[in-house]
């Protein structure tokens, strides 16, 4: 470097360079003012490893680098703003990753797609909250802090946690959660009673941030939730599914035309489909439900609310068509299992083994039925997760959740 050596550092404490994210104005190829009481210690590292340093002519560059909150590239075109596309966010691999990136880019500009699986990438992935800059700040640092560290499985950051929360969260907290998060949402990711116990914070512990590629601390409760789902039945909250509403004249017509499988005609069923390019190949896997012959309920995954409504909205470019994002507005609970009708005939006020079974033979696989639970309403629909033939998806208004999870546990 210049007739010397370059040593640097990705420090695990990194320090926000710019006050509410505003980069001056002409910085660029401008350096910062030096810190050597912040980059000292990484210094004595360097000498450690380099002898020779102590004792050579040193000069500090110090300059910014650009992270995202979760260690991944910002690419692609930006929700709302059509034809507006990105490519930022390169979390110091901005010229080793020209190349890939402004391949993909050029495919994506020029065909309407980009050539390969790029989502992990994907700037849609990017909700409203998360341009929070305080948020942003906590999580750029941790994943700079991470950046070349050895991360085991599993491992949940710590930073900007408990934003999004279920209706039943104190509930699940109180049974001994352990949460993860995805999209700001935080979900049970196993429960344990003990780690619950020892870690009053339910987003730390040995389960959630493990230091084993072995037998970590999350596998023997994962496994007993995995037994018991299996040989009696389990409750999930999934109220983080993504749901968007589908509204207008043209809706119905657009849906079908972008859904693998036939949503028309099924009125009373939800249909699980995929939604397809014009390559035909996969851009979202869902359930969609017919409300009313102009409104229609989508559900899909928790991270991709904001990248399906975005395809949607360009893939109904001149129909009379509208979304919505109705996601906090609802609640769904999953009760699988082999012993879910019995509990769930129980808990709409079906005694016996025999109305139970009852209940199975005459619900159709994907039927929706309006369900008194308790002193509550759900649209019940028969579908499973785990590979059972009985399990239902139970849907009911946010302010509604806990009274139904409380019956159902019962």
């Amino acid at each position: 470097w210049s007739g010397g050596l370059l040593a640097g550092c990705f420090e695990p404490n990194p320090k926000p360079c710019f006050p509410r994210g505003q980069v001056p104005h002409k910085f660029e190829f401008s350096l910062l003012d030096n810190d050597w009481d912040h980059f000292l210690p990484y210094f004595e590292d360097a000498c450690a490893t380099f002898p020779d340093l102590e004792n050579a002519e040193v000069d500090l560059l110090n300059g910014p680098e650009s992270f995202t909150m979760d260690n991944a590239y910002l690419m692609g075109e930006v929700p709302g703003l059509r034809n507006y596309f990105v490519a930022a966010g390169m979390n110091s691999s901005g010229i080793a990753s020209a190349g890939g990136v402004g391949f993909h880019l050029a495919e994506w500009l020029a065909e309407g797609l980009p050539a390969k699986h790029v989502w992990s990438v994907d700037i849609r992935r990017v909700h409203s909250f998360q341009s929070n800059q305080r948020y942003v700040q906590a999580r750029a640092c941790e994943s700079l802090g991470d950046h070349y560290r050895m991360i085991a499985p599993k491992r949940e950051l710590t930073k900007a946690r408990g934003l999004r929360r279920s209706p039943l969260f104190d509930v699940l907290e109180a049974e001994g959660a352990r949460f993860g998060q995805k999209a700001g949402w935080e979900r049970p990711n196993y429960f344990s009673t003990a780690e619950h116990s020892a870690h009053e914070d339910p987003f730390l512990g040995p389960g959630l941030q493990p230091e084993t590629w072995g037998e970590a601390a999350w596998m023997g409760p994962a496994a007993a939730e995995h037994l018991a789902c299996r040989s009696s039945a389990a409750l999930f909250d999934m109220s983080s599914f993504a749901k968007l509403l589908v509204v207008g004249d043209d809706a119905a017509e657009v849906l079908s035309q972008t859904c693998a499988n036939e949503i028309r005609g099924r009125a009373g069923f939800s249909t699980y489909t995929q939604l397809l390019n014009a390559r035909g190949g996969i851009e979202a896997d869902v359930t969609v439900r017919e409300l009313a012959p102009d409104r229609w309920l989508v559900l899909t995954a928790t991270d991709k609310g904001v990248r399906d409504k975005s395809w949607i909205e360009a893939a109904s470019e001149g129909q009379r068509v509208q979304l919505i994002d109705v996601t906090p507005m609802y609640s769904v609970l999953a009760l699988m299992g082999p012993y879910s009708p019995q509990i769930l005939a129980r808990a709409s006020g079906l005694g016996d083994e025999k109305e139970a079974a009852t209940l199975l033979a005459g619900w159709k696989s994907n039927e929706a039925r309006e369900l008194d639970l308790g002193f509550t309403r759900v649209t019940a629909i028969r579908t499973s997760y785990v590979g059972e033939a009985a399990g239902w998806e139970l849907h009911m208004g946010a302010d509604m959740a806990p009274p139904p999870h409380e019956t159902l546990q019962k």
